[in-house]
């Protein structure tokens, strides 16, 4: 039950905001949407903003997780771009909604888990210093983080497959060289 609630919880609010401005949905409005009690969301959520976050990683987490690996990574990738432009009036809301930091903060944790088990991948049975490992890792988690939100930023234009492209041959390169000295 405790899962399906939180699903209930995020549908409501996704629901809700394709339909008005954040600060003008309750959490009143969201449990009435779904049927559920005040008492459920307090249980799961403190506020409305841990609500978006946790929904914002748990979709991208769902769309890129069965791409983590080297050979198809760029894949996930891309299928976090196609999320976004099919939830365009959410994922706008949530960038004027939250504030830029902690934004880029969030969707950074999910990429640098991602350039990390991409990063286990290729090295395989090879030894990388942990150092170097991490700091490959979190390199490549901001370009991939700073690349799509400044594609969501200018108003989601750009083709996501030149966008994955560029970024994809940029951070194969930074990944293969590193792995490679």
């Amino acid at each position: 039950m405790s899962k399906l609630a939180k699903k209930a919880l995020l549908q409501a609010f996704g629901e809700l905001i394709e339909e008005k401005p954040f600060n003008k949905i309750t959490i009143t409005d969201i449990t009435a949407r779904c049927g559920l009690n005040r008492m459920t969301f307090y249980y799961h959520f403190d506020n409305i903003y841990e609500l978006m976050i946790w929904g914002l990683e748990a979709q991208l987490h769902k769309v890129s997780k069965d791409y983590i690996n080297y050979e198809n990574w760029k894949t996930g990738y891309l299928h976090i771009y196609y999320f976004a432009l099919e939830r365009k009036t959410y994922i706008k809301k949530i960038f004027q909604t939250l504030e830029q930091e902690n934004l880029e903060h969030y969707v950074n944790k999910i990429a640098e888990r991602m350039v990390t088990a991409v990063i286990d991948d290729k090295l395989g049975d090879k030894s990388l210093d942990e150092d170097e490992r991490l700091f490959t890792a979190r390199v490549c988690s901001h370009v991939l983080t700073a690349t799509l939100m400044n594609w969501v930023s200018q108003g989601m234009k750009e083709d996501p497959e030149i966008m994955v492209k560029r970024t994809g041959r940029l951070l194969d390169g930074m990944i293969e060289k590193t792995l490679n000295e």
